[in-house]
């Protein structure tokens, strides 16, 4: 089983137990402390609305370094 179907299946699990509103308002609580921001074409940072720090991994997973000039 990849990651993707574990994560899946995961989250269905918390469905079945909590609902869908309790999803619901995780999902509103992440995009309410964080933006995505595009980066490198395809990918998005993950910044904290009200700090402006930068996640160290994209949306997509990879690591994120930023210049240190």
């Amino acid at each position: 089983m990849t990651r993707k179907q574990i994560a899946s299946k995961g989250g269905q699990a918390v469905v079945a137990k909590y609902g869908r509103g309790y999803m619901s308002d995780l999902a509103h609580k992440w995009h309410d402390k964080y933006k995505l921001v595009p980066y490198d074409g395809n990918d998005f940072l993950i910044v904290n609305r009200q700090t402006g720090a930068v996640n160290r991994k994209t949306l997509n997973g990879a690591s994120y370094a930023q210049d240190t000039d």
